[in-house]
């Protein structure tokens, strides 16, 4: 795990990583506690359990990534995955906001199929017909202690 920086619409983050996964802490004022952001760097996505105050739900956000040394560079792709529980119950949302960006032009053909195969491949890999969530990758990063309150579960 080497220490990167993560910069996205959130703001700039200590965090680390491997080349599979990332994660830093944040502070959310509305559920009062640091949450973990979770990066999959292979799948495209960045999940957070429980922000906003939420109760027992997982947020996916849909991301492109671009890595440089020690820095990490998030977009937001605007679909996003409300994950109930532990699944395989969830929520595809956002798809007008993706929608729109499509139709001004600020997503071409070509990254939208790359984009929704993401969104598909995420469903495959880990909650359709079974799957165990949150991915395994997670259980071992809410682990590491960054100084923070426990991030697990």
């Amino acid at each position: 795990m080497k220490p990167l920086t993560v910069i996205s619409r959130l703001g700039e983050f200590q965090g680390y990583g491997t080349s599979e996964v990332a994660f830093f802490d944040r502070y959310d004022e509305l559920s009062r506690k640091v949450i973990r952001h979770y990066i999959l760097i292979l799948e495209g996505v960045k999940i957070m359990h429980e922000p906003w105050g939420w109760t027992n739900e997982w947020y996916v956000d849909l991301i492109d990534i671009k890595l440089n040394d020690a820095e990490m560079v998030l977009t937001d792709l605007y679909i996003d995955i409300v994950v109930e529980g532990n699944g395989p119950t969830y929520r595809l949302i956002d798809l007008e906001e993706y929608a729109d960006a499509v139709s001004q032009g600020l997503i071409d053909m070509k990254d939208m199929n790359k984009h929704l195969t993401q969104v598909q491949m995420f469903l495959e890999n880990y909650l359709h017909r079974g799957k165990v969530f949150p991915p395994k990758q997670i259980e071992e990063l809410c682990k590491v202690n960054m100084g923070e309150e426990d991030n697990c579960r």
